[in-house]
């Protein structure tokens, strides 16, 4: 685990599909590169962001309010590779990418290329992670 002993714990996920089009209640904090860091934004009027709390209490959907997404290209579909409840721990990872996955990833040209590696390499985190915490009981 000593490789995986800077990363970042409870941050990282599986690379999941994210239309950005489609989910407009998220605001941009950072971009960098491919990678984007997101902060839920609610809509000013109280009546629906109420109605919007209401529903993601019964469907149990309630997001993290921080995210960091890869995206391959402009206006192609984003993966979500993290989730955060607090601005630290978003920015922890961030700094992590930033140290980590960038410098490799500004090596790849084609962006499908550079997509495939991101998704490999969150794939090999979270899947380190989990089994170190499966072995050792702690996190």
């Amino acid at each position: 685990m000593t490789e995986f002993s800077s990363i970042p714990i409870n941050v990282f996920t599986l690379p999941t599909p994210v239309d950005i089009t489609l989910t407009p209640f998220w605001t941009t904090v950072l971009q960098y590169g491919n990678f984007l860091l997101q902060k839920s934004s609610t809509p000013g009027n109280p009546l629906f962001r109420n109605l919007m709390s209401t529903i993601a209490s019964v469907f149990d959907t309630k997001q993290p309010p921080y995210r960091i997404l890869f995206q391959r290209e402009v206006n192609t579909v984003c993966l979500q590779i993290a989730v955060a409840d607090t601005e630290q721990a978003i920015r922890t990872a961030w700094t992590w990418i930033e140290r980590n996955m960038i410098p490799e990833l500004e090596m790849i040209d084609h962006p499908i290329d550079k997509e495939h590696w991101v998704s490999e390499k969150i794939n090999m985190i979270v899947t380190a992670i989990g089994y170190y915490t499966y072995k050792t009981g702690c996190l």
